[in-house]
Protein backbone atom coordinates (compact mmCIF):
# COMPACT_ATOMS: atom_id res chain seq x y z
CA UNK A 1 0.00 0.00 0.00
CA UNK A 2 1.53 3.56 -1.03
CA UNK A 3 1.74 5.72 1.73
CA UNK A 4 1.29 9.64 0.37
CA UNK A 5 2.85 11.19 3.01
CA UNK A 6 4.81 14.55 3.19
CA UNK A 7 3.13 14.68 -0.31
CA UNK A 8 0.18 16.51 -1.17
CA UNK A 9 -1.70 16.54 -4.38
CA UNK A 10 -4.51 19.61 -4.20
CA UNK A 11 -6.57 22.18 -5.69
CA UNK A 12 -4.53 24.10 -8.28
CA UNK A 13 -4.50 27.98 -7.13
CA UNK A 14 -5.99 29.78 -10.26
CA UNK A 15 -7.17 27.11 -12.50
CA UNK A 16 -10.47 26.68 -12.22
CA UNK A 17 -10.65 24.22 -15.08
CA UNK A 18 -8.78 21.57 -13.51
CA UNK A 19 -10.38 21.50 -10.11
CA UNK A 20 -13.02 18.38 -9.89
CA UNK A 21 -15.08 16.97 -11.10
CA UNK A 22 -11.83 17.44 -13.76
CA UNK A 23 -9.65 13.84 -13.09
CA UNK A 24 -6.30 15.65 -13.24
CA UNK A 25 -5.82 16.26 -9.45
CA UNK A 26 -6.13 12.10 -8.98
CA UNK A 27 -3.95 11.61 -11.56
CA UNK A 28 -0.98 13.82 -9.80
CA UNK A 29 -1.84 12.15 -6.61
CA UNK A 30 -1.69 8.61 -8.34
CA UNK A 31 1.86 9.90 -9.79
CA UNK A 32 3.45 11.09 -6.15
CA UNK A 33 2.95 7.13 -5.12
CA UNK A 34 3.58 5.51 -8.51
CA UNK A 35 0.22 4.12 -8.64
CA UNK A 36 -2.24 4.03 -11.60
CA UNK A 37 -5.77 5.04 -11.20
CA UNK A 38 -7.54 1.90 -11.17
CA UNK A 39 -5.26 1.25 -7.99
CA UNK A 40 -6.19 4.23 -6.64
CA UNK A 41 -9.66 5.32 -3.85
CA UNK A 42 -10.53 8.78 -3.53
CA UNK A 43 -12.47 8.80 -0.35
CA UNK A 44 -14.42 12.04 -0.35
CA UNK A 45 -17.71 13.79 1.01
CA UNK A 46 -18.96 15.44 -2.74
CA UNK A 47 -20.49 15.04 -5.68
CA UNK A 48 -17.99 16.56 -7.47
CA UNK A 49 -15.00 14.28 -5.76
CA UNK A 50 -17.31 11.11 -6.73
CA UNK A 51 -16.91 12.51 -10.11
CA UNK A 52 -13.58 13.43 -10.12
CA UNK A 53 -12.58 9.46 -9.08
CA UNK A 54 -14.99 8.17 -12.01
CA UNK A 55 -13.34 10.54 -14.58
CA UNK A 56 -9.93 9.30 -13.76
CA UNK A 57 -11.21 5.72 -13.34
CA UNK A 58 -10.70 5.34 -9.84
CA UNK A 59 -13.24 4.21 -7.47
CA UNK A 60 -14.73 5.65 -4.86
CA UNK A 61 -15.36 5.88 -0.88
CA UNK A 62 -18.50 8.67 -0.22
CA UNK A 63 -17.82 9.53 3.31
CA UNK A 64 -21.52 10.46 4.35
CA UNK A 65 -21.10 13.35 7.18
CA UNK A 66 -24.93 14.59 7.17
CA UNK A 67 -27.69 12.68 7.20
CA UNK A 68 -29.45 12.14 4.07
CA UNK A 69 -25.63 12.90 2.06
CA UNK A 70 -25.50 9.05 1.61
CA UNK A 71 -28.00 9.18 -0.57
CA UNK A 72 -26.86 12.09 -2.55
CA UNK A 73 -23.26 10.28 -2.51
CA UNK A 74 -24.81 7.25 -3.96
CA UNK A 75 -27.00 8.60 -6.77
CA UNK A 76 -23.29 10.91 -7.63
CA UNK A 77 -22.32 6.91 -8.41
CA UNK A 78 -19.66 6.16 -5.44
CA UNK A 79 -18.28 2.44 -4.94
CA UNK A 80 -19.12 2.73 -1.27
CA UNK A 81 -20.42 4.78 1.42
CA UNK A 82 -19.64 4.85 5.19
CA UNK A 83 -20.52 7.35 7.80
CA UNK A 84 -17.86 6.72 9.51
CA UNK A 85 -14.14 7.95 9.28
CA UNK A 86 -13.13 4.88 12.09
CA UNK A 87 -15.21 2.30 10.54
CA UNK A 88 -12.92 3.05 7.56
CA UNK A 89 -9.45 3.46 9.48
CA UNK A 90 -10.54 0.33 10.96
CA UNK A 91 -10.75 -1.65 7.81
CA UNK A 92 -7.41 -0.08 6.12
CA UNK A 93 -5.59 -1.14 9.25
CA UNK A 94 -7.05 -4.43 8.75
CA UNK A 95 -6.11 -4.61 5.08
CA UNK A 96 -2.40 -4.32 5.67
Amino acid sequence: MAELRGRVAGRPIGNPAEMKPDPRLVFRACELVDARPGEAVLIGDSDFDMQAAANAGARSIAYANKPGKDTRLVQAESDAVTRSMQELAGIVRASR
